[in-house]
């Protein structure tokens, strides 16, 4: 009788344990975080294309529609990609505009379900965008991660990436009964250039959208929310093409000359101020009345 009870227990710990590791792998797949960048920068020190994509498929493993009884979904496609930057100078609007596809399915996900748009901009070096300029945003969420130091010159910077959250219901947001349109406006600014040829050029390359969605019922169980991935390359190639910034930026044939007659001002001036010392001593004060 004791050896049975024994095995009972043992039986009933080893359940216990499966379960429970059963859980933490469903959530280790998720993100423990809302946001997508946070949960990469917690496991990675600098912002790489290739980790980033590895990590977002790995961690991706739950579709969207799974979230529907039926099955029956069909995830959006998308329908036109524009960007343009808009602006002159040194302090830009990146300005996006997405037009996705809907299917009925979908359109019945987003009456049961929570749901956001995720767009995700890994800009490239050179650029940074301000953190505390993005709160004033009528966006439901953004932040910046990585490398957020605003006064390091592009030579001394890291990449660093923006991830906005725009809720389906928002008013940033315009649906139709068969599309959905994200107008998205993230204002930049440049850094300090290294020295080249009167510009640098800075490339953009196209964001990552996510759909995710949650029901009501699993607000506190963030790690539940269920992800997919909206591909970009089926936009046409006009519509593709990347988007260039250029930034001015120091001719390096002129360093000698600059650093000439940089040194040549600093030693006008010791001399001036050498001169006033000796010419306006210390007995020329103002007296007292």
């Amino acid at each position: 009788m004791g050896l049975e009870s024994h095995l009972q227990s043992t039986v009933f710990i080893s359940l216990l344990f499966l379960v429970m590791g059963s859980s933490a792998i469903q959530e280790e797949a998720g993100f423990a975080d809302k946001y997508v960048a946070r949960n990469y920068f917690e496991e990675h020190n600098s912002f790489i294309d290739s980790e980033f994509d590895e990590f977002i498929e790995s961690r991706i493993v739950d579709d969207i529609c799974r979230v529907l009884e039926n099955g029956s979904c069909v995830a959006p496609m998308i329908q036109s990609l524009h960007r343009d930057l808009v602006g002159e100078g040194s302090h830009r609007s990146l300005s996006t505009l997405i037009k996705l596809n809907l299917k009925p399915s979908m359109r019945s996900l987003f009456s049961s379900h929570s749901c956001e748009l995720v767009v995700i901009e890994r800009l490239p070096l050179g650029v940074f965008a301000d953190p505390f300029e993005l709160e004033h945003r009528a966006y439901t969420d953004a932040a910046v991660f990585g490398d957020t130091n605003l006064e390091l010159p592009s030579f001394l910077s890291n990449r660093s990436v923006v991830e906005v959250h725009i809720n389906i219901a928002s008013e940033s947001v315009s649906a139709s009964r068969h599309d959905l349109e994200v107008n998205l406006g993230l204002p930049l600014h440049a850094r300090y250039q290294p020295l080249g040829s009167y510009f640098s050029k800075i490339v953009f390359g196209k964001p990552d959208l996510l759909l995710c969605c949650i029901s009501s019922s699993d607000e506190a169980h963030k790690f539940r929310r269920k992800c997919s991935f909206i591909p970009t390359n089926q936009v046409s190639e006009r519509q593709s093409d990347p988007l260039v910034w250029k930034i001015p930026c120091g001719i390096k044939e002129h360093s000698n000359l600059v650093s000439l007659v940089t040194f040549g001002f600093a030693i006008v001036a010791a001399l001036i101020i050498a001169a006033a010392s000796i010419f306006y001593p210390n007995d020329r004060k103002l007296k007292r009345p």
